[in-house]
């Protein structure tokens, strides 16, 4: 009876001891289930693929503080651009995929349904092991580049090609340049001496907003362009300036001469042009004209006084380079008719153009402003 007493309180102990075992181990198995579970999920979390998600959904709420625009034009390195980049993604529906991988740097290409709109790089930093065997780091965003939009604002402007054009303070140069350089019409007889003045014409598109544009002649002063509302047309022409007295002078003498000389009043024309010859170019077109008129007309020309000049001015000088302007000279010459008594009194409104020959200026071309 005793010993049967005792192997029932033994089984009893047993199964105590086993049922407090096994309610242990359960526990630990939960505990390592829910610590495996919680690390499996730490490292899930820990991936790359998290931190581009949380970035397109920042993106897709307008949020763009961490994008970097490159790629825009360099006359509005920083107006507008994260806004207009902003205003482009906010609201679509933005996917990713690697771009390239490595062990700490992964690059992702965000696109929305058609085009990449930007690229994210992403770093991984603080690297360490769980579990004794898997390894994690902390990924963050390191950048996020998008190449900046077009804006609708295009500037077209054509000018002198000894001037300076500048946008945004930005000076324009040959990547603006549009063709070649084009030669001054009306400059047949200039170009037999010097090199024609030119034109240029650059062009800057796609700008955001409207730009600053000046531009400044050879001797650096600013012309007003403000007047342009349109700047895809911008016209700008070489810019008239005052003569210096000195050289008034000189143009109003030699266009003097040039006058004196086909009413036979300078000296020596009825010899030779060799009178008129000092003003003009060795082979030039007037002096031919000068002496077929010699020889051919001269002597038909009414007898008169000396004659006199007045309302005399020189208007519209243009320099076009060191060595070649135009000037407009007009003045009044009348003369005293001997054989009739009449005053005849002749209008000259001429355009000269000079060039500069051996430090000598010498007329290249003289237009007429009279309509006959």
């Amino acid at each position: 009876m005793t010993d049967k007493k005792v192997k029932i309180r033994k089984k009893s102990k047993f199964w105590l001891g086993y049922g407090i075992y096994m309610g242990v181990l359960l526990v630990l198995v939960m505990v390592l289930i829910i610590y495996v579970w919680n690390t499996m999920k730490k490292y899930e979390k820990a991936q790359p693929a998290y931190v581009v998600e949380d970035l397109i959904k920042n993106l897709e709420s307008g949020d763009v503080s961490s994008v970097k625009t490159d790629g825009g034009s360099k006359f509005e390195p920083e107006a507008g651009l994260p806004d207009t980049f902003a205003d482009e993604v906010k609201g679509k529906e933005l996917t990713y995929k690697v771009k390239s991988s490595s062990t700490y740097k992964m690059v992702y290409e965000i696109m929305d349904d058609k085009n990449e709109v930007c690229e994210a790089v992403i770093t991984a930093d603080n690297e360490r092991k769980i579990m004794g065997i898997l390894s994690i780091s902390d990924w963050k965003v390191a950048s996020v580049s998008a190449e900046a939009a077009s804006g609708a604002v295009n500037v077209k402007i054509t000018v002198p090609s000894i001037y300076k054009v500048t946008v945004n303070g930005i000076e324009l140069g040959s990547d603006e340049q549009v063709g070649e350089p084009v030669d001054m019409e009306g400059m047949k007889y200039v170009a037999e001496y010097v090199e024609v003045p030119k034109t240029v014409t650059y062009e800057v598109k796609g700008l955001i907003s409207n730009p600053d544009i000046r531009v400044a002649d050879a001797s650096g002063n600013n012309i007003d362009v403000s007047s342009y509302t349109d700047y895809s047309n911008i016209n700008v022409g070489y810019v008239t300036t005052q003569i210096p007295a000195e050289l008034s002078d000189y143009v109003v003498t030699a266009a003097k001469a040039y006058s004196n000389f086909f009413s036979r009043d300078l000296a020596g024309c009825g010899e030779s042009t060799a009178c008129l010859q000092i003003y003009f170019p060795q082979g030039s077109y007037y002096i031919d004209l000068a002496e077929q008129y010699r020889q051919g007309d001269m002597w038909m020309y009414s007898r008169h006084n000396t004659p006199e000049f007045n309302n005399v001015s020189v208007e519209d000088y243009t320099p076009y380079s060191d060595v070649c302007f135009s000037c407009r000279i007009i003045f009044d010459k009348s003369m005293y008719l001997t054989a009739t008594g009449d005053t005849r009194t002749e209008h000259n409104d001429q355009t000269y153009y000079f060039v500069n020959i051996d430090g000598k200026w010498l007329i290249a071309d003289i237009k007429s402003n009279v309509e006959d």
